[in-house]
C-alpha cells in the first residue's frame, strides 16, 4: 500500500507516520510538510490513500488540488480542530465518495 500524509507540523507528520509504519500491513510512506511537496509526490505517484491535515492554508490548498484531478482518491483529512474539511458537510463525503 502506498501512502502520502501531508502535515506541515514536522513532529506531528512524524508521529503519524511512526503509528502507521507500525501497523501489520506492507505499507510505503511518503511525507509531506508543504503544499508543493505534497503536490510534487501527488502528481508523480499513485496513492491507495492520502492524509492531509486540512486546517491551514497549504492543507486546503492541497486538498482542493487533489480532488481537482482525481475525484475520487481516498482522502483522510486529519486535524486537532473539530472542524468538518468538506464545505458541503461531512455526510456528503459520505454519500458521494
Amino acid at each position: 500500500m502506498k501512502v502520502l500524509i501531508y502535515d506541515k507540523n514536522l513532529e506531528d507528520l512524524q508521529h503519524l507516520c511512526t503509528l502507521i509504519q507500525n501497523l501489520p500491513i506492507d505499507i510505503s510512506i511518503h511525507m509531506a510538510s508543504s503544499f508543493h511537496q505534497g503536490a510534487d509526490f501527488f502528481h508523480a505517484n499513485t496513492y491507495e490513500v492520502i492524509f492531509i491535515d486540512f486546517i491551514e492554508n497549504e492543507g486546503k490548498k492541497l486538498l482542493a488540488e487533489i480532488l481537482k484531478k482525481k475525484k475520487n482518491q481516498r482522502i483522510i483529512t486529519i486535524s486537532k480542530a473539530f472542524e468538518c474539511s468538506e464545505s458541503l458537510g461531512c455526510d456528503y463525503c459520505l454519500e458521494h465518495y
